[in-house]
């Protein structure tokens, strides 16, 4: 499993999610990286004012191989009929480093 961190709007949380980050309210933490979130805390972070939260997801290794094989194809069919250098460079720097990420262990 790959433990991967996203950014998600707090009208977005389920109970069952884990935060991957300290959540403080003012200088105190309200809630510790590691939390599971219950359906107590996400209304508590709504009337606290907290807009959004890091959460850490397990993928298998399979879902992020055909995630970032995805990204690569949409990226190659974006740009199959750009003529310009720069946005080759662009391109071709996007498909490297997914291709990179593939070829570490994904």
């Amino acid at each position: 499993m790959i433990i991967a961190e996203m950014r998600l709007s707090v009208e977005k949380l389920k109970p069952g999610m884990r935060l991957a980050e300290d959540i403080y309210r003012g200088s105190a933490i309200f809630c510790k990286k590691g939390t599971v979130l219950t359906e107590a805390i996400i209304e508590k972070l709504k009337e606290i004012g907290i807009e959004e939260v890091s959460i850490e997801e397990e993928i298998s290794k399979e879902k992020m191989r055909k995630f970032l094989e995805e990204k690569i194809s949409l990226v190659e069919e974006v740009f199959k009929d750009v003529d310009n250098p720069c946005a080759r460079m662009i391109k071709k720097a996007f498909v490297e480093f997914w291709k990179k990420l593939l070829s570490d262990g994904t």
